[in-house]
């Protein structure tokens, strides 16, 4: 029987969602002020700090005193949380919402207002299937480019 795995409260409770607050912000893009998209990153690299600090202090507690471990960890972790809830969301559900605009402006002869709002519902839509394939891509990609060479292999499980 395995150990009971801990929980991480970034990755593994509704907290996570905190991290694609830049994604809901994207999918409402059309629709919003620049600033409020703005905020959608802010608050999503905030998460994203909270989770590095979390773990590499978690780290540094359990380390030797001249044990570098706990930069390896923030460093893993801050690469993590760059891809998994910034840049690969992000950019999904920009092309997304930009794809769905494009190809109902082509293909219906609906306003062009109807369609920019469609498109945010549909963009909205995709944020909750997203999360867990994107992080386990990110997951399978660290895990097979980036920890080797960090030292960090065991830090997903």
């Amino acid at each position: 029987m395995e150990p009971a795995k801990e929980l991480d409260i970034y990755r593994d409770t509704p907290l996570r969602l905190l991290g694609y607050a830049n994604e809901l912000a994207e999918a409402l893009r059309p629709v919003i002020h620049r600033y409020v998209l703005r905020t959608g990153y802010g608050v999503a690299t905030l998460y994203m700090f909270a989770d590095v600090a979390d773990k590499s202090y978690a780290q540094a507690k359990t380390s030797k005193p001249d044990d570098k471990h706990w930069m390896r960890t923030a460093i893993d972790v801050g690469i993590w949380q760059s891809l998994a809830s910034l840049i690969v969301p992000s950019v999904f559900i920009n092309r997304f919402g930009a794809a769905s605009r494009f190809l109902m402006l082509r293909a219906t002869k609906l306003p062009v207002n109807r369609v920019t709002r469609i498109s945010v519902i549909l963009s909205l839509a995709t944020i909750p299937v997203i999360v867990k394939p994107i992080d386990k891509s990110v997951d399978f990609v660290m895990d097979t480019f980036i920890r080797d060479a960090l030292g960090t292999k065991n830090i997903s499980e």
